[in-house]
């Protein structure tokens, strides 16, 4: 089980992001992929040990919807930098152009009173809700995303994709990096060019090519 069902740690995660933000002078700032490579411009890649686990699945139907979660959700932190933070996740996993629709979990809610499953699904913050509205509308993915100060100017980003319809986790990247200068390039890139490298050999698994699936 890898999706949490509560959220928590308001205060570590949120010095966390206040650490990173001043001493990395990250910029969360939203790019589209190189015409070259496919990929967000970084000389950094995840190493090794930093998959966790990865499960080469069918995606043409479950990759039809991403939602996006998170278990940091701080109070006490400057709703600018909250902001900039999600919305650089949100706008990194759309421009990657490898699932039909990207969500967040407001976006969700809006969706599931348009087709008048409110009454059926219920909060989207459990697992529960999750089962239940891939069980009315078919399965789904989850992604569920952190960032953990480790110590001194080493961070680990850590996101997790996992099947609504079990919770199963079906990749898992843990990806830690000494940040210097900008945390985008050595923390964040290397972990989204891992889900397109995991997408991408999915879909070849299949026979289905990524530039199709991307034009969907």
């Amino acid at each position: 089980m890898t999706i949490t069902t509560s959220i928590g740690r308001w205060g570590t995660w949120a010095a966390c992001l206040l650490l990173l933000c001043g001493s990395a002078g990250c910029t969360f700032r939203t790019t589209q992929l190189d015409e070259k490579t496919g990929r967000f411009a970084t000389i950094d890649k995840i190493p090794d040990k930093a998959l966790v686990q990865k499960d080469v699945i069918a995606l043409d139907k479950i990759g039809r919807i991403l939602l996006l979660r998170t278990s940091d959700a701080p109070s006490n932190l400057s709703v600018g930098v909250l902001d900039e933070y999600r919305a650089f996740v949100l706008d990194s996993f759309r421009n990657m152009h490898r699932f039909g629709a990207v969500m967040t979990i407001k976006d969700m809610e809006k969706k599931i009173i348009a087709d008048g499953l409110a009454d059926k699904v219920g909060d989207l913050n459990g697992l529960v809700a999750i089962h239940k509205l891939a069980t009315e509308q078919g399965d789904f993915l989850v992604a569920e995303y952190k960032i953990i100060w480790e110590h001194g100017d080493v961070y680990t980003f850590d996101v997790t994709i996992a099947k609504a319809s079990d919770a199963n986790t079906v990749l898992h990247i843990h990806h830690t990096a000494l940040i210097w200068i900008g945390a985008d390039g050595p923390l964040f890139y290397p972990v989204f060019n891992a889900v397109m490298d995991w997408t991408d050999e999915c879909r070849a698994k299949a026979g289905e090519s990524t530039k199709a699936a991307m034009l969907k």
